[in-house]
């Protein structure tokens, strides 16, 4: 990109997936059902006999949710009435969760609710255009520099980024921010809809890659 070279740094262009095998289709579900107790006898079943993988399960969605909910706050999209019942809907999903994996023998429920979430690439529709950031809840946004290197890893479009206005946080913090039009980034988008699995996307970027594929 001439006027812009997001993508100029060094060693950012590695892409990261994971080696584990998939569970089976009802595991998730049964997870989810378990966490908000109503689960039936046969997914306890199944659950109890994947004790490691219920942990990880339980682990991988509270930090969707944590990633969902920190989306949510800074999407300046939604009108007020919208957003605060979109985050009560995350905030009862997140408690569930803790409670589930305190349960399962991990920290207690005011731990996993306090503690800094990852620092993970963010997006979100405006104008016709894809605006991207990168934060994580109780943790600082990265800068442009960082946000660059992250858009290369997760096999963003390196042309077409142009500089947006700063991403206002629920803490009040600015995070950088860069912004595409959808039809630029739409092969990506469908990529990530259609299961690319890149370290530190969060689930409101795999969202709008859902979102893209349907």
């Amino acid at each position: 990109m001439p006027d812009n070279p997001l993508f100029s740094h060094a060693g950012t262009t590695a892409l990261f997936s994971h080696a584990a095998a998939s569970p089976p289709p009802a595991f998730e579900p049964a997870v989810q059902a378990e966490a908000a107790g109503e689960a039936t006898p046969e997914q306890v079943a199944l659950l109890e006999g994947e004790p490691a993988l219920w942990r990880r399960t339980v682990e991988r969605l509270l930090a969707e949710v944590e990633e969902s909910l920190h989306s949510v706050k800074a999407n300046g999209g939604l009108d007020a009435e919208e957003r605060e019942q979109i985050v009560a809907d995350f905030e009862d999903e997140r408690l569930d969760l803790a409670r589930a994996l305190a349960r399962l023998g991990g920290p207690p429920v005011e731990e996993l609710i306090e503690a800094p979430a990852e620092v993970r690439l963010q997006a979100s529709w405006a104008a016709g255009k894809v605006v991207v950031w990168a934060g994580g809840r109780g943790a600082k946004p990265a800068d442009g520099e960082e946000l660059a290197d992250r858009l290369e890893a997760a096999g963003a479009p390196a042309e077409g980024w142009d500089v947006h206005p700063a991403v206002v946080l629920p803490t009040g913090e600015r995070a950088d921010a860069l912004s595409l039009p959808v039809g630029d980034g739409l092969g990506w988008l469908v990529a990530l809809g259609a299961g690319q699995d890149v370290e530190h996307v969060g689930a409101s970027v795999a969202w709008l890659g859902r979102i893209a594929v349907w």
